[in-house]
């Protein structure tokens, strides 16, 4: 009997280790990538917070020097910093809006079950995987004034040969439209998934009630698309509020400061005039307008869950 007892507290504990173990074992495997994210991510952003704290040049011997909020309060009356931001809302209202549309017209007619769908769904997410600096390599050739394509075809059509890039009043057009054609995949993608996902049984049902197209389109199609509307949205405008690599290859914010977004402000004042205690306070500025942002889009959502 207690050659039992004892075989059976020994089985207990090693269920109990086992236990233990199992749930140890997600946070164990975690545990390399999360210490990984922390020197990588974390410790430079608090860095960046301690320092835009300072007065800080890589030209000056001294070193940093404490000046608490002068660095804010510089950026706040900066007329320069506020016209990027400016130049980046309109920019990431350009890509956004033009991108959601087209994304969601492309995911339309994806939908439709033919023949060879499978192969145009995949080339049409091409462009999301190409690198933000070939795109915009390739697209100053094509935007080129004398040698692109796009102005020799304008320029058989005899519509003229327009300046893209080296207009102000067309470079940010121009550079808005390279972007929407790299990230308007996105929005396919993310549509396109959920329209495949719809439920057959309501569109039966309206079928059967003679609702028009139109009908089923608003009454049951868009009410289901409405969490994913906001989630490309959300998604769309922070991508666009962060770009830097398309603009700096295609226009270094050029012509004058047509294409100026906050980023590129905050890069020719870090690595060009070398102020960087204001760069790392332009930077957090720059953090909580996109977080702003995001806030103000996810309460779409929330809306609709209430």
């Amino acid at each position: 009997m207690l050659l039992f007892d004892l075989e059976g507290i020994t089985i207990m504990k090693l269920q109990k280790k086992l236990l233990i173990e199992k749930k140890a074992m997600p946070y164990i495997m975690m545990t390399p990538a999360t210490i990984l994210m922390l020197f990588i991510v974390v410790a430079p952003l608090i860095l960046s917070f301690v320092l835009g704290w300072y007065d800080w040049s890589p030209l000056r011997q001294e070193g940093p020097s404490f000046v608490g909020l002068k660095n804010y309060i510089k950026l706040f009356y900066d007329i320069d910093f506020w016209y990027t931001v400016k130049t980046s809302v309109e920019y990431v209202l350009m890509v956004t809006v033009v991108s959601g549309i087209l994304g969601f017209l492309i995911a339309m007619a994806l939908s439709v079950e033919m023949t060879g769908i499978k192969i145009i769904r995949g080339l049409a997410i091409l462009p999301l995987l190409v690198s933000p600096v070939i795109v915009g390599l390739t697209w100053t050739f094509l935007y080129n004034p004398g040698n692109g394509i796009i102005n020799y075809i304008l320029g058989l059509l005899r519509l003229g040969k327009p300046l893209w890039l080296g207009d102000r009043g067309m470079a940010l057009i121009s550079v808005a439209i390279v972007r929407i054609w790299q990230v308007t995949p996105f929005a396919v993608l993310i549509f396109l998934a959920r329209l495949l996902s719809l439920p057959v049984e309501p569109y039966e049902a309206a079928r059967v009630d003679g609702a028009s197209k139109w009908e089923t389109f608003r009454y049951l199609t868009l009410p289901f698309l409405y969490k994913y509307i906001i989630l490309v949205v959300l998604f769309l405008s922070v991508d666009a509020m962060r770009e830097f690599g398309t603009i700096y290859t295609m226009t270094r914010g050029g012509p004058g400061r047509a294409t100026e977004v906050s980023s590129m402000y905050a890069y020719n004042l870090g690595f060009k005039i070398l102020k960087m205690g204001q760069t790392y306070a332009m930077t957090h500025v720059i953090l909580l307008l996109t977080v702003g942002i995001a806030v103000f889009i996810l309460s779409f959502w929330k809306r609709l869950e209430d």
